[in-house]
């Protein structure tokens, strides 16, 4: 019999994050914390505006660099990642899965050990 459903992911995605920065009316540079490809893989706000793309880049594919520094406010510049985060899932080495079907006429059996 064949599988029935979903194909099985190569490996673990999690939905997109969120960070959060504090602006001071003075800086203009915001590591990211991880990487990614082009402006048009986040959405960025300041004080509850979406900023359009043209007002800052992501030079180096990590830190958020903004043309004019945002205002000074806690937690006011809000950075909203459109991608999934993956990452590898590995099976220990040690790991050893047995299967055995016992065929009982009319009903299967499946043990794993």
């Amino acid at each position: 019999m064949s599988y029935i459903g979903n194909a099985v992911p190569a490996n673990f995605q999690s939905r997109p994050s969120v960070v959060r920065f504090n602006g001071d009316a003075s800086d203009t540079t915001f590591a990211l914390g991880r990487e990614i490809s082009s402006v048009q893989d986040i959405i960025v706000s300041v004080d509850g505006v979406v900023q359009d793309t043209a007002g800052y880049t992501v030079p180096d594919g990590s830190t958020l660099t903004f043309s004019a520094a945002p205002s000074s406010g806690t937690g006011n510049i809000f950075v909203f990642f459109l991608d999934l985060a993956g990452a590898n899932i590995l099976l220990p080495q040690s790991l050893r899965v047995t299967l055995e079907v016992v065929d009982y006429s009319e009903q299967m059996l499946l043990i794993l050990q």
